[in-house]
Order: structure tokens, then sequence, then C-alpha cells
């Protein structure tokens, strides 16, 4: 896969408006509950409606690129190694109006108690480009201080 040109570039858009944007603004305008099928009459000409699993546009784009990665780590192997980091909350000044003004109850809800710091995503980092990692590919690394499992990230 390699990047779009400008040309193709039309089409990309197009494509991830039709496959991302478009399903992700039917369910708010059939005002379906994250987790739930929309209505079949929408889907109608397939055996089953659109099931999305969140309303937050940021989750649709992380999923995109942990497909991404995925597809890319297939089509560069053995040369490449593709990997992606899914941190949690990570206090940075991009994030602070996120973790600023609850940064006590919010790292309470976490298994680990705390807020993540660059330097957590850091050591993760390098260990994938370490040799460590040499058999690796195609994976995502979720350095979140366990909220996936308990806490703020509900469960996974």
């Amino acid at each position: 896969m390699t990047a779009p040109s400008r040309a193709a570039g039309g089409i990309w858009m197009r494509t991830l408006t039709s496959a991302v944007t478009s399903p992700a603004y039917s369910q708010r305008r059939h005002q379906t509950p994250p987790g739930r099928a929309i209505p079949p009459q929408v889907g109608q000409g397939t055996r089953s409606g659109i099931v999305t699993l969140t309303s937050d546009c940021t989750d649709v784009t992380k999923t995109a690129v942990i497909h991404l990665t995925k597809q890319l780590a297939a089509e560069l192997a053995p040369k490449v190694r593709v990997n992606v980091i899914a941190p949690g909350l990570i206090k940075t000044d991009f994030a602070r109006a996120l973790w600023e003004p609850a940064e006590g109850a919010i790292a309470k809800g976490t298994p680990l108690k705390r807020l993540g710091e660059p330097e957590d995503i850091a050591g993760g980092a390098l260990f994938l480009a370490s040799d460590a990692a040499s058999w690796i590919t195609g994976t995502t690394m979720v350095i979140d201080g366990g909220a996936l499992v308990g806490g703020i990230g509900g469960g996974g």
C-alpha cells in the first residue's frame, strides 16, 4: 500500500467518507445508541444492519490506524516491521483539557492509579524499535495504565 497520489487522494477521501463517516452520521441520524445495530431499513440490500460500537470519532480513527497497521505489516514484511501504540490518557499539554480538571479522580479510576507520562510511551516505542521486538509486527501495543481492563476505559 502506498500513499495516495493527489488524484487517488480524492478517491481515498470519498472511500473513507463512505465507509466510515456515513455510517457514523447515519447512527446519529437514527439516534441509535452506541453498540446497537442501526434499524434494518438503513441497511436495505443487506441481510444485516450496520453495527457501530462507538459514537466517538476518535475511536473510529484509531481503529482505522490499527487496521492500516496490520495491512502495512503484511505488505512490508519481512523488510519492515509495522506496529502501533495505543496510549491511554497521557499528561501532555495537548491533552491538558482532558486531565487537568479531574486528574486525581481519573487516576484513581485506573488500575495503576496514575496518568501516563510521555516517558511511558517512549519506553514502548523504544522497545518496538529494538531488536528485542524483532518478531513483532502488525500489533497494537496498548500503554494505558490498565484503563482497558478496568476503570475509565470500560473493558476490553
